[in-house]
């Protein structure tokens, strides 16, 4: 955190910089991410009745500006949507799992016979 203090304001910028533990998309293993982001926000005081959104209004009688939900909202969103493990790295059991599942799923894609025989007799009905 770096704070710039200029006469009627103060620049504040802060930067993160680490790796969270998140879920992986594809085994549901715990998986670190690596995260970076940082940002500046201007902070003057005020009373409370203001209600701008830029710049950040502190009360005079506090002098204290809490940080903590500034920087926990720059890490959330330096957080990928998509968050896998690196091809090799899933669990192998969710794995094989997962690949089980899918060539089954092709397996099934073949219509049953007796559909096939209900399809004719729509289709004659169609016909007439």
């Amino acid at each position: 955190v770096i704070i710039d203090a200029h006469d009627d304001y103060f620049n504040i910028s802060y930067s993160t910089s680490g790796t969270v533990i998140i879920p992986c998309d594809r085994c549901l293993d715990d998986m670190e991410q690596h995260v970076e982001g940082n940002d500046d926000i201007v902070v003057r005081f005020g009373n409370e009745q203001d209600t701008s959104d830029d710049p950040v209004i502190i009360d005079e009688r506090i002098g204290m500006i809490d940080l903590s939900w500034l920087i926990y909202e720059q890490i959330a969103l330096a957080i990928p949507i998509q968050h896998t493990h690196n091809d090799g790295q899933c669990n192998p059991g969710m794995t094989a799992y997962i690949i089980n599942d899918e060539t089954q799923n092709t397996e099934d894609q073949t219509t049953d016979p007796r559909w096939d025989k209900l399809k004719t007799i729509l289709n004659n009905n169609k016909l007439k």
